[in-house]
């Protein structure tokens, strides 16, 4: 789950809403992730494992086109892989380089010759 890669629709669940909003601005959770008022390297990642993916991983949809069957409701992303880019990849990114290949399960249907994660 990357930081900048989730969302949710807040209307659709107001208590997990109200819950979630708590939990990213509570000042002691935000000090475990920010030693010293400097950010600890992965931590939004850390934050959104420990606190919020269990709360909303079965009424999730999860893009994944390499560990898909390992979480609930997880899909091959909508859109062709180019190169070593993703979505939320920081910098730049390299088209023709090629990546890892995806399992034949893990692409879509429509795409199976979708081969690059």
């Amino acid at each position: 789950m990357l930081g900048g890669m989730w969302g949710f629709k807040n209307s659709l669940k107001r208590n997990l809403s109200n819950e979630i909003y708590n939990l990213i601005i509570s000042k002691n959770i935000i000090e475990q992730y920010s030693r010293g008022g400097t950010r600890q390297r992965d931590s939004d990642q850390s934050f959104l494992y420990q606190y919020i993916y269990f709360k909303m991983a079965d009424i999730s949809v999860i893009h994944d086109s390499f560990f898909c069957g390992s979480y609930p409701n997880s899909r091959p992303f909508p859109t062709r892989r180019k190169g070593d880019c993703y979505v939320g990849s920081i910098g730049f990114c390299n088209e023709s380089k090629g990546f890892y290949t995806c399992p034949d399960q893990c692409r879509p249907k429509d795409h199976p010759d979708w081969i690059s994660c």
